[in-house]
């Protein structure tokens, strides 16, 4: 671009002015901002004459209003981050209150028991399964006095044997439990 001589400048002076447009300076008085607020907002100048910058009020109302929409995007996209929105937050306390909720109305309308409850029941009835079991060959060898004494040791070999089936099944309880939470956990993740 070519220099443009003193006059002409002074005459492109002059039409800027007429036309509305500030100069730097007059520009952050208007505003009452430093002219270093000005070069920091990096707004882009309307017309330029010799090293004078012009600028109008649209490209300064344009660059704020750009400037301040992409700050409130930003504060909303970390407020509304899913994981951490205050609202999202309140969802999930609200959906687990719930959830508790129904989980005590079933205990306590005795349509669900806790897991250690079953447990204890179990171990108890098993003990006294195991206890009835024990009696069986005396009361075998009582009926049947006669009976060999190989097989009344075969029948409580057998019944060792269930005895000890049974006092596993807290075992089996905790195995099952186990392979129920695997399954769910696959049908989760599919």
């Amino acid at each position: 671009m070519a220099r443009l001589s003193k006059t002409e400048q002074e005459k492109r002076h002059k039409i800027c002015q007429a036309n509305g447009l500030l100069n730097r300076s007059q520009m952050s008085k208007s505003l009452e901002v430093s002219t270093s607020t000005i070069n920091a907002w990096g707004i882009s100048p309307v017309e330029i004459v010799g090293s004078t910058q012009y600028f109008n009020c649209r490209s300064i109302l344009d660059n704020r209003l750009r400037r301040q929409k992409e700050k409130l995007e930003r504060q909303y996209e970390e407020t509304h981050n899913e994981e951490n929105s205050l609202d999202y937050q309140t969802l999930r306390l609200t959906k687990a209150r719930a959830h508790q909720l129904e989980i005590k109305n079933a205990v306590s309308e005795g349509k669900l028991v806790p897991i250690h409850l079953i447990t204890e029941i179990l171990a108890e009835v098993s003990g006294e399964c195991a206890g009835y079991l024990d009696t069986i060959p005396q009361k075998i060898k009582r009926k049947y006095p006669k009976i060999d004494s190989e097989l009344i040791e075969l029948i409580r070999w057998h019944i060792v044997k269930a005895m000890n089936n049974i006092a596993e099944s807290t075992d089996v309880i905790d195995r099952v439990l186990d392979d129920y939470d695997d399954r769910q956990e696959t049908f989760k993740t599919d």
